[in-house]
């Protein structure tokens, strides 16, 4: 770019907001918009493997994407739970929430945790469906109730 399309450019953003806070009004592929104008079929921009719709009066950051004319693109919502520094969260609307730790450990929906060694811990009972396959050890603790029979 010439140096002097540069400074027309840098012109024209001194003379408004390239960035503005907005409210959603409609969800889908692409949203609908509400900050200093209305804003329809407005992109969302995602880093890759992450896909996110932001529901209807969500808060969302739009900001003005120059490459693509005076497209206004979605990207990102505001942060309403603070996550330590390096961890990851992704959750839905419905309260499921999984959690990529620091210490490599996956935490889903703050209950079952997985290891990075692999192992599985819960709080409460686990519900497995048809069958449970244990490698070498099987430590118990409590009781162990068969309903039908134990096969060797």
């Amino acid at each position: 770019m010439s140096y002097q399309k540069a400074r027309e450019r840098q012109s024209r953003q001194e003379n408004y907001n390239t960035s503005e806070l907005g409210n959603v009004t409609s969800s889908g592929k692409e949203i609908n918009a509400i900050g200093v104008g209305e804003y329809r079929e407005v992109p969302l921009i995602a880093p890759f493997g992450i896909r996110w719709n932001p529901p209807s009066g969500a808060s969302v950051q739009l900001v003005k994407n120059w490459n693509m004319g005076s497209n206004i693109v979605a990207v990102g919502t505001i942060v309403d739970e603070e996550v330590p520094p390096g961890e990851v969260e992704l959750y839905s609307m419905g309260g499921a929430k999984i959690r990529l730790k620091n210490n490599g450990d996956v935490v889903i929906n703050e209950l079952v945790v997985i290891t990075k060694e692999g192992d599985i811990t819960t709080p409460g009972s686990a519900n497995i469906g048809e069958s449970l396959s244990v490698g070498k050890n099987a430590n118990v603790s409590g009781a162990v109730t068969a309903s039908d029979f134990i096969r060797r």
